[in-house]
């Protein structure tokens, strides 16, 4: 194992399981305690209880399982049509868009679930970007 890990070509694949590493830690660890910080007062004018805002941060994550699903579909279309070299750039491109959602959401500070769900939506395309980068990459091959 430490031969592998040590070898110059896990050395260039090391910077995809670092960002593969966190997109992960990012959707389970921030997204939702984000979501929840932004809701104050509901539709009601009542101030959100945790409840409430577990049960609506969880559906705003609704959008990571769609943008992974609807990403895993076109980003392996793309890696097939485009190869590897420029395909790693398309993933590059949707992280930035990616960040560029959360940034703007923490900047808005202001709960709407179409905001939420657009956030998380985005975050689950680039990761599921990087995912199929990654596979491909590690030699995986999907069967389609």
């Amino acid at each position: 194992m430490f031969e592998l890990v040590s070898s110059k070509r896990w050395l260039k694949f090391t910077p995809v399981v670092f960002f593969s590493g966190m997109s992960m830690a990012m959707y389970a660890a921030l997204i939702i305690p984000l979501f929840s910080r932004t809701m104050r007062i509901d539709d009601e004018g009542e101030l959100f209880t945790d409840a409430k805002k577990t049960s609506y941060a969880c559906t705003a994550m609704i959008g990571i399982g769609a943008g992974e699903i609807l990403g895993s579909l076109a980003n392996g279309k793309l890696n097939d049509k485009c190869g590897v070299k420029r395909y790693l750039w398309i993933c590059v491109g949707e992280l930035i868009i990616a960040y560029a959602m959360m940034f703007w959401y923490n900047e808005k500070d202001d709960w709407t679930l179409p905001s939420a769900v657009a956030t998380a939506f985005f975050w689950g395309l680039q990761d599921s970007g990087i995912t199929n980068f990654f596979l491909c990459i590690a030699g995986f091959e999907f069967p389609g």
